[in-house]
């Protein structure tokens, strides 16, 4: 198995925990729903090995948050609103982290 592999079968793992632990999209919790959370996001770009399997460093969203985070999905507007929330969850995590 390759380094690469062994990496992505690492984060499958941190992410179904982290999905355990994080049921809700955490954007969405900030706006005051409980939208379920089906993916996992990291703040700082996943090249950053050192920061790839840090659960400080990653957030669960929604299908649409994340879509909207990459630029995939709603208008300028929303994708400067998530990019603040986005960032304030950072803030907070790096204020407290586990």
């Amino acid at each position: 198995m390759s380094y690469r592999q062994s990496l992505q079968n690492k984060f499958r793992t941190v992410k179904k925990k982290y999905l355990e632990e994080h049921p809700y999209c955490e954007i969405d919790l900030l706006l005051g729903k409980e939208i379920p959370a089906t993916d996992v996001h990291h703040i700082t770009a996943r090249w950053d090995t050192e920061k790839y399997l840090d659960p400080n460093n990653l957030v669960a969203l929604c299908h649409y948050h994340h879509l909207v985070i990459h630029h995939q999905a709603g208008s300028l507007k929303e994708q400067k609103m998530v990019a603040r929330l986005l960032e304030k969850i950072k803030e907070r995590k790096d204020e407290n982290p586990k």
